[in-house]
């Protein structure tokens, strides 16, 4: 379980009973400097410490080399007194088990995150089969999370169930659990969509790279901004599509 700390202050505490009770891994997500919000509520009697401590950081920017910019000069994690230290203090006391980042908007954000720290255990990215063709993470950042051995997060396999227009949800969750990644984090609104998800894990195998390659040209028909729409919108500048509003789902 990640748990957005940002957006819900305190909102580990109040689940923390029902954290020790079923022994679930907790992570939680913050981008801000996080002395005295995750490391004070982690010291506090029975509170349930996170396994894994998840950095979120997001910047305004438009090309890559701004957004690599952006991320070494401002990100105030890297700063004195920033989330890394405070990361690297919870590690060191044993708060934590794990340090890891996410994000979504853009792989150059990731590319500029490894480059700046190389003590990372974990990493959470959007991993669809339209991704190849469009600002891809599979391309540019997995084969480096793949080499340095860090555990490796997907999510958003449907691109927010927009592919299932064109490609199955059996397809697009056996494309991503086919790379090379650890864990899949799945969204629901259902029993019924958990019981498809459960269905297609129990009975899954490694897809071929032909049958890999047959989906990849699927998602490509799709791709762009307007599928993956948490990401930033490169032809929106070049005149081939109206603006469309980022979102974090």
């Amino acid at each position: 379980a990640i748990i957005d700390e940002a957006k819900k202050p305190g909102s580990v505490l109040k689940l923390q009973e029902i954290i020790i009770e079923r022994d679930i891994g907790l992570g939680r997500k913050t981008a801000r400097s996080v002395e005295p919000n995750v490391l004070q509520g982690m010291s506090r009697p029975n509170a349930a410490a996170p396994q894994s401590l998840v950095l979120q950081q997001t910047l305004p920017f438009d090309s890559p080399a701004q957004v690599r910019e952006e991320v070494l000069r401002r990100c105030e994690i890297f700063a004195p007194g920033g989330a890394i230290e405070a990361f690297e203090a919870a590690k060191n006391a044993g708060k934590c088990r794990f340090i890891g980042f996410t994000g979504h908007h853009d792989p150059e954000v990731h590319l500029a995150m490894l480059k700046r720290y190389d003590k990372y255990d974990s990493i959470l990215m959007p991993l669809n089969p339209a991704d190849p063709s469009y600002l891809s993470f599979e391309k540019n950042v997995l084969p480096i999370a793949v080499e340095r051995g860090m555990g490796i997060q997907a999510m958003k396999s449907t691109a927010n169930a927009k592919l299932l227009q064109a490609i199955s949800l059996k397809d697009c969750l056996s494309y991503v659990l086919s790379l090379p990644i650890h864990c899949l984090a799945l969204g629901c609104t259902t029993l019924g969509q958990i019981e498809d998800d459960v269905r297609i894990a129990r009975h899954f195998k490694p897809l071929t790279e032909e049958r890999l390659a047959q989906i990849r040209e699927d998602g490509a028909k799709l791709k762009g901004p307007q599928l993956e729409d948490w990401k930033r919108n490169i032809e929106e500048k070049a005149g081939r599509s109206p603006a469309s509003r980022i979102q974090h789902g």
